[in-house]
């Protein structure tokens, strides 16, 4: 009986959002993730499945990353499984593309207009799709990011690292530190939206870019 109040009391915490949740691909969800009006995930994705647990094959060479771009596909930067823990995945347009979804239950791929509002909430209206404010985003320090790490304070708790990115020409350019690009879910024209942070500047780009390249997703609610 006492086993059974527990739950019925735990469960109630959980659902009232007084708690973090864990959501069903492992994720710590709570309330840091809160930005302005919207609830981003506290890191990089690096599941392998859709959140049906569709699996989604691993790109183990450059070559092999080059080939697959139609099917969807994950990597690691620079091919080496230790980045995982810090940095997440990158996965490919056909991940962010697809009818199955990525991020867990009530948490999707962002969209153009997602990244936007986190753009006028950190920095006003973007110039030339390029907004000030962007280091109010970056993890602190230059374990995950180049030195200088320009403007990183964090403040909105996002986290980003420098999660790097897998080039249209599947090559890693020595990225990892240097920078993070992350997928939005919308097309425009032959391109997609995607978002950028760089270590030497304090801006955060959200613009248009080859769909064939693969980067980091960071997963917002619904």
């Amino acid at each position: 009986m006492k086993k059974l109040f527990s739950l019925i009391i735990g469960a109630f915490f959980i659902c009232n959002g007084l708690i973090a949740q864990v959501m069903p691909q492992g994720f710590l969800i709570g309330p840091d993730g809160r930005i302005g009006t919207q609830i981003w995930m506290l890191k990089n994705l690096d599941v392998t499945t859709f959140n049906d647990g569709t699996p989604i094959p691993q790109a183990t060479t450059n070559l092999n990353w080059s080939s697959n771009t139609g099917t969807p596909g994950w990597i690691y930067n620079n091919l080496d499984a230790g980045n995982n823990a810090v940095y997440g995945k990158l996965y490919n347009w056909s991940v962010v593309n697809n009818s199955l979804n990525v991020c867990p239950v009530n948490y999707h791929v962002p969209t153009y207009n997602d990244w936007l509002i986190l753009q006028n909430f950190i920095g006003g209206t973007p110039v030339s799709y390029v907004v000030a404010g962007g280091g109010k985003l970056k993890q602190t320090g230059t374990v995950a990011w180049t030195s200088p790490n320009t403007g990183a304070n964090n403040s909105t708790r996002f986290n980003a690292v420098g999660n790097g990115y897998i080039g249209s020409g599947s090559s890693f350019s020595n990225s990892l530190n240097n920078s993070a690009l992350f997928w939005s879910a919308t097309p425009t024209g032959t391109k997609v939206y995607f978002a950028q942070l760089n270590y030497n500047d304090d801006n955060l780009t959200v613009s248009p870019g080859l769909n064939t390249g693969g980067f980091a997703i960071r997963c917002i609610h619904d």
